[in-house]
């Protein structure tokens, strides 16, 4: 819920317009994934990436440098960290996919990337979740385009419970946690994976 609720401050994307970024949020993302896999550091130095990254014209990635960029320039540079979370993500699923490593994604409250937000646009109406971009970013990453991993998803009632409704029992199903838009997205990437 920190990426749809707990948001400080925004920035509308320069990469996709619409689109509203979350720097804060998404450089404690990239430090919690560099403290996490700080034993494979040396490994994930050793991935190169297969495109160029350019987030502004003096913060570039070119081709064939390390991913651990992706994540050092990221937390360095104030404007640019969404992008970097969404670069990262992409060549973490493309690795994956070849098989270098085996990639374990775990999304505690993953249901709040379907949920309400506490952002607001320009307009000073509530952004759909949808438009937040690390929102795209996690459901890029949790989708059915790559393979050699596991995703778990934890789904929380505290997103759709009523702080003042104490009466109503909510259900715990799949389908009533992630809503319906949440739950088909879920149930592709299930229908896809090839159970071996």
């Amino acid at each position: 819920m920190a990426l749809t609720r707990n948001v400080e401050e925004v920035q509308m994307s320069t990469f996709k317009q619409g689109r509203i970024n979350d720097p804060k949020n998404a450089v404690s993302i990239l430090q919690r994934f560099k403290e996490q896999n700080q034993h494979v550091w040396k490994v994930l130095n050793d991935l190169k990436t297969d495109r160029d990254y350019e987030f502004t014209k003096s913060e570039r990635i070119l081709a064939g440098k390390p991913i651990t960029d992706l994540v050092e320039i990221g937390i360095s540079a104030p404007f640019i960290p969404t992008d970097c979370v969404g670069g990262l993500f992409r060549e973490l699923k493309r690795f994956s996919s070849a098989g270098s490593f085996k990639l374990f994604v775990a999304i505690d409250l993953a249901n709040s990337l379907w949920g309400k937000t506490l952002v607001k646009k320009a307009g000073r109406t509530y952004a759909s979740s949808s438009y937040l971009t690390l929102v795209k970013h996690f459901r890029d990453l949790i989708s059915s385009d790559w393979k050699n991993g596991c995703i778990l998803l934890i789904a929380d009632k505290s997103e759709l419970a009523n702080a003042r409704d104490h009466l109503t029992v909510l259900r715990n199903t799949p389908l009533e946690l992630f809503g319906e838009e949440g739950f088909h997205a879920i149930e592709l990437v299930a229908k896809m994976a090839n159970f071996k």
